[in-house]
């Protein structure tokens, strides 16, 4: 079981990858500034993808936070890790980001950093003629995390509805 960590993870695109990675039974570690919105993601994923648990209690890493990561109870793997934990903290914030990386059990294993959803004035960029879907970008993010990518190295995905080509 990897661990991964997604960035924005509560919401949108960040969501969605978090989705393909809880349905593959990876150990999923969900950030943001929001508490709320990751708890309400971390049940989601729970339920959807049968890794128990209800009432997940977030890791704070904000300036009253405790620093150590937290998951939702019952929620846990074979090694009794939680398979889904959430931390809210300001990913600008240098101590912060030092804060949650101490209190980190064990290494990560993928690491996403989700920068976010296009602005409509893109949409008429692209070939495809409509903004991309977080799903779009989770099956990208899933498919180089995945065995099937394995000869593929230093390269660059673009996952832009052809943005590129037309500008």
């Amino acid at each position: 079981m990897r661990t991964v960590v997604i960035s924005g993870g509560g919401a949108g695109i960040g969501l969605a990858v978090a989705g393909r990675f809880a349905a593959a039974g990876e150990r999923v570690v969900l950030l943001g500034r929001r508490e709320a919105v990751l708890g309400a993601a971390a049940e989601k994923l729970s339920r959807s993808y049968g890794q128990g648990g209800s009432g997940g209690q977030t890791g704070s890493h904000g300036q009253g936070g405790s620093g150590g990561p937290s998951g939702l109870d019952g929620d846990s793997g074979s090694d009794g890790r939680s398979l889904v934990t959430t931390h809210a903290l300001d990913l600008t914030d240098p101590d912060q980001v030092e804060r949650f990386a101490a209190g980190l059990d064990g290494p990560v294993d993928i690491l996403v950093n989700n920068a976010g959803e296009r602005h409509d004035r893109l949409v008429a960029q692209t070939l495809v003629g409509r903004p991309g879907r977080p799903e779009d970008v989770a099956a990208a993010v899933a498919y180089l995390a995945s065995p099937d990518a394995g000869y593929v190295t230093g390269t660059v995905m673009h996952a832009n509805g052809g943005t590129l080509i037309t500008t």
